[in-house]
């Protein structure tokens, strides 16, 4: 069993920061209200170029790609990182208050051809030291409350399920019948709030 830390973890969909407006409202956003200790960004839309200057602005450890960012609290490290999946995913090893643990964070493709291909092609392997699996998926395990999803085609989680269950334990547990996925829906946007999963071992050992 690990001793993990009481943490509090982000997982935004930022579409873009890009404008340096809009990073400035997010970075404010995140150290005044949030306060999180690890904060997971899908769709950062990063310039290779601009990756030091984001993270020296940021203040903390952060690494970026196109598609993800992960940052950390400026009282926590970023031991190491990693990309892979046409970075698409980062993995990181980080240390939360003397606990050194692994986190991944994940943005699947859009598209559904794109993000089954992405599911199928996985590497089952590449989970098996992380403790926290964060990310959008782009899917939902029922269809139904997709906002995005067609009717009467499968959806793109079940070909993520099995890559989660392998190591995952329990965290899809009841993922047939009724699973809570909040959305929300107003005049000017829609939201959806994907899952955040937990290594199983990490809790209870």
């Amino acid at each position: 069993m690990m001793d993990i830390p009481r943490l509090k973890i982000c997982t935004l969909n930022c579409r873009g920061l890009g404008n340096d407006l809009t990073r400035q409202r997010l970075y404010h956003y995140l150290r005044t209200h949030i306060q999180a200790d690890i904060i997971c960004l899908q769709e950062t839309h990063t310039p290779p170029q601009a990756a030091k200057f984001w993270t020296q602005v940021w203040a903390g450890p952060a690494v970026w790609s196109q598609h993800v960012g992960l940052l950390l609290h400026p009282s926590h490290t970023l031991l190491s990182s990693t990309f892979s999946k046409d970075k698409r995913i980062v993995q990181a090893e980080v240390s939360v208050r003397g606990c050194s643990f692994a986190v991944a964070n994940m943005y699947a493709p859009a598209t559904r051809p794109a993000r089954l291909a992405f599911f199928h092609d996985l590497d089952l392997d590449m989970f098996d030291e992380t403790t926290f699996l964060v990310g959008d998926w782009n899917c939902c395990p029922n269809p139904s409350q997709d906002r995005t999803s067609v009717p009467a085609q499968p959806d793109g989680w079940m070909s993520l399920a099995p890559s989660l269950t392998s190591f995952f334990d329990g965290a899809l547990a009841g993922a047939a019948s009724h699973y809570f996925t909040f959305n929300h829906s107003s005049v000017n946007y829609s939201a959806r709030l994907d899952h955040v999963f937990v290594y199983s071992w990490a809790l209870f050992g």
